[in-house]
């Protein structure tokens, strides 16, 4: 299982505290890009707690969307240019539940959202890249829409590997959900 050391039950980030209201006053802001052709939704993700952090410390979350049909174009993850592309971008899905004074979260016990994205890497970045925010099913599997897993899940875990061991994080989606009723009336715009 790639999320094995992520699959039992452990607390999120203000265990015993968080709401879904309180978090969201702390969760960052997804940014509304429109142009002619569309609309995305962009959020740069800190991986760790660097004091000063540099490009190899984010990775940048695009969720791109056509004006003309309203859907998704692709959603991508940029991030550190020495990650190992061969090891791929893994993602999963988690729901939060509350369990005595903290919150949280499980994946589905199938692993039905589990996934590995390929990895195309520049002198500049790293890009797992989903067309159409669908990711094909994989050994029998079936396809996993990751835009609209982002609208029904609570938490997008992901990884990926560089030289110096793996880079884990999270993206809580509620933030997600809320900002992208906004990005969707700019999009009805024009």
């Amino acid at each position: 299982l790639i999320f094995a050391g992520l699959l039992t039950a452990v607390p999120l980030a203000h265990a015993g505290e968080a709401t879904e209201q309180s978090l969201a006053a702390t969760v960052s802001k997804w940014h509304v890009k429109c142009v002619e052709r569309g609309c995305a939704l962009v959020q740069n993700i800190v991986i760790g707690n660097p004091p000063k952090p540099t490009d190899n410390d984010i990775v940048t979350v695009t969720a791109a969307y056509e004006r003309s049909t309203q859907k998704p174009s692709y959603l991508s993850f940029e991030f550190a240019s020495d990650a190992k592309a061969a090891a791929g971008f893994e993602v999963v899905f988690a729901k939060t539940y509350q369990n005595g004074e903290g919150f949280h979260f499980r994946t589905e016990p199938d692993m039905n959202t589990q996934r590995t994205v390929p990895v195309t890497c520049s002198a500049k970045s790293c890009t797992a890249r989903i067309e159409k925010g669908v990711l094909p099913g994989a050994n029998g599997a079936a396809p996993v829409d990751v835009v609209e897993n982002f609208m029904h899940y609570d938490l997008f875990l992901f990884r990926y590997q560089r030289a110096e061991g793996r880079y884990t994080g999270s993206i809580p989606l509620f933030s997600f959900v809320r900002d992208q009723k906004e990005m969707m009336a700019e999009l009805q715009k024009h």
